[in-house]
């Protein structure tokens, strides 16, 4: 896995948040105001993901297999010395974490 082979530093390398759409935010309270609809969006896409309600995805019109699904928020990428490899959690974790001007901030679980 390629991925999993790569020594670059993941959140310029492969973060997802790379895909969005630049923004220019005039102040804190409005990067506030859109990582919490980020964070209702993602909340919303898990809660299909675990009641079943998340409609199959298409390609040329036939079904993608959405089997790993259920594991995309219960995945973690671990370091390893050659190669990293991925683990698989029971239980999808309760917590959302967040990160500001080096600050690390829970959400009290």
């Amino acid at each position: 896995w390629a991925y999993l082979d790569s020594r670059q530093p993941l959140p310029v390398h492969s973060n997802p948040a790379i895909s969005l759409p630049r923004r220019d935010y005039n102040g804190w309270r409005n990067q506030l105001v859109f990582a919490s609809k980020l964070i209702a969006a993602v909340l919303d896409f898990k809660a299909k993901i675990n009641t079943g309600q998340l409609p199959v995805e298409y390609m040329r019109e036939k079904p993608l297999c959405m089997e790993l699904y259920p594991l995309l928020f219960s995945s973690c990428r671990i370091p390893g010395p050659k190669h990293d490899y991925v683990t698989h959690h029971r239980r999808s974790p309760t917590h959302i974490t967040v990160v500001r001007n080096y600050q690390v901030m829970g959400d009290g679980s």
